[in-house]
């Protein structure tokens, strides 16, 4: 990737605001730090009934998640283990569901836009890791192993990007109700142009 030395070094590029500093600065912390971060946002305001945190995941890193304790996994000087112990003792004082959304799309349409981009930086880089459609099956057997083995993981939930994009009110409407959500319209549009949650690759 084009930013891979700046997103490993945590540093903005000179010239940049304290707000894109932040993006980049906020890129070196672990999963289980950014979960406990965003609990413990929900905790301080009160939002602990119906209080979500959603994080969005690519099939490729999956080997750093654990499906039974749903919290990432150490790894050799990392910081993960640390966060998940801070984790752990957070949600033991509260009722914390976990749920995966599997976000799928027709193999064979995955492989055409993979592929039929000139120029593109994953052209002639169709590895199945990269792509991921064996990972998902992968991640939805783990998943759905792992609730069956009685852990307060559910079965997971699968969406049809398809569906998504010809029918996303029914569709984010069935996803609520599948994870005791509430369903709000605003969920079918947003503003134009940067967002503060964005990523600091997004320009």
């Amino acid at each position: 990737r084009p930013y891979e030395k700046l997103l490993l070094d945590g540093e903005a590029p000179d010239g940049g605001d304290a707000d894109d500093a932040f993006k980049w600065e906020r890129e070196k912390k672990c999963l289980n730090q950014r979960v406990f971060e965003a609990a413990r946002t929900l905790i301080d305001r009160g939002e602990t009934d119906g209080g979500c945190v959603f994080l969005k995941q690519i099939t490729k890193f999956a080997y750093l998640f654990d499906f039974e304790t749903n919290l990432e996994r150490d790894t050799p000087g990392g910081d993960a283990g640390r966060w998940g112990a801070k984790c752990s003792e957070l949600f033991a004082d509260h009722d914390v569901v976990h749920r995966h959304v599997l976000l799928i799309r027709d193999p064979v349409a995955i492989l055409s836009s993979w592929t039929g981009k000139s120029g593109d930086v994953h052209n002639n880089n169709t590895h199945p890791d990269e792509v991921g459609i064996a990972k998902l099956m992968e991640i939805y057997s783990e998943v759905l192993g792992a609730s069956m083995n009685g852990s307060e993981t559910r079965e997971p939930v699968v969406i049809d990007s398809d569906d998504l994009a010809w029918d996303p009110r029914s569709t984010l409407e069935d996803l609520c109700d599948s994870l005791g959500l509430e369903y709000a319209e605003s969920m079918l549009k947003w503003e134009a142009g940067p967002h503060k949650c964005d990523g600091p690759w997004a320009k």
